[in-house]
């Protein structure tokens, strides 16, 4: 039972977590102008793996919340 808590806590921070970095620091996931800013690619290919990493996060903490 306590393991089953810690895991919904764990949920919810890792939520509360995503959904800061996201508002917050919205600017990393934009595309810039000019010479010494990253490519289009880059930006977008961090924030497929900032989605990625915060998903495998979510979903293991789920299965083993209904395991």
């Amino acid at each position: 039972m306590i393991g089953k808590i810690a895991l919904v806590l764990y949920l919810i921070g890792w939520t509360a977590a995503g959904a800061y970095l996201l508002l917050k620091f919205g600017a990393l996931f934009k595309s810039e102008e000019g010479p010494g800013h990253d490519t289009a690619g880059s930006k977008s290919l961090s924030g497929a793996h900032f989605g990625s990493i915060w998903f495998g996060g979510f979903a293991l903490g789920a299965y083993f919340l209904f395991k």
